[in-house]
């Protein structure tokens, strides 16, 4: 365990940073390990998982699962972040699954560790509703695309969101055509179709491996619902 890591994480987190010196120690006292790759699930939806993890490194994202197969991303979380199963709060199963999106490794403990620290530190709870509340917005942004805005407006925005403004250099295609769909609510071949329509519109050119925007001000445009 590299415990200067895990300590700095702590420290910066905005509800383990309310806790005392001592009580960090505690928490890597007990701390434990995981190691992911990509692809994996840290916790399925439908399962109890009363459990808080800090992402030390990689990626993860929460990810709805319909009946029927489909997938949507509800948002994705980069190291420093913390994971809160629901489970912890009302013994009621995962609403979602966490995936995870880049080789990672975690730290975790369970709720009998974590929520008798919790309890001392109002300050702490108060940052955790704080926390809380920013996931909801970020579940409020995807409901409200997928009910108001088009396939290509929401393409467009994952575009400028995930891709930075480096007009006429090519840029790797790190998100598949199946996690662009998962990350928009709509299929692979929608998004292709939306690509396409880019390209011919001199947004964009598309490659096998990398994209080239050519008029990221349009895209930008596009993304913002014009």
């Amino acid at each position: 365990m590299n415990t200067r890591t895990l300590h700095s994480l702590l420290e910066q987190n905005p509800v383990f940073g309310r806790l005392t010196a001592a009580e960090h120690e505690e928490l890597i006292r007990t701390a434990r390990e995981r190691t992911l790759d990509k692809g994996e699930v840290l916790c399925h939806q439908g399962e109890r998982w009363p459990r808080v993890a800090l992402l030390a490194a990689g990626g993860a994202q929460w990810t709805l699962v319909a009946p029927s197969g489909r997938r949507q991303v509800v948002f994705r979380l980069s190291p420093g972040a913390a994971v809160w199963g629901h489970t912890m709060f009302d013994d009621q199963p995962m609403p979602a699954s966490l995936e995870i999106t880049a080789a990672a490794f975690l730290y975790w403990w369970p709720r009998e560790i974590v929520l008798p620290l919790l309890w001392k530190h109002p300050d702490a709870l108060w940052a955790l509703n704080g926390e809380i509340v920013g996931w909801m917005r970020q579940v409020r942004e995807v409901i409200y695309s997928l009910a108001f805005q088009s396939v290509a407006h929401r393409v467009a925005r994952l575009l400028v969101k995930y891709y930075p403004p480096h007009e006429g250099r090519p840029l790797p295609r790190y998100l598949t055509l199946d996690e662009m769909a998962a990350m928009v609510g709509t299929s692979r071949e929608l998004v292709s179709r939306v690509l396409q329509r880019l390209a011919r519109e001199g947004v964009l050119q598309v490659r096998r491996r990398h994209f080239i925007f050519t008029d990221r001000r349009r895209l930008e445009q596009l993304a913002q619902g014009g």
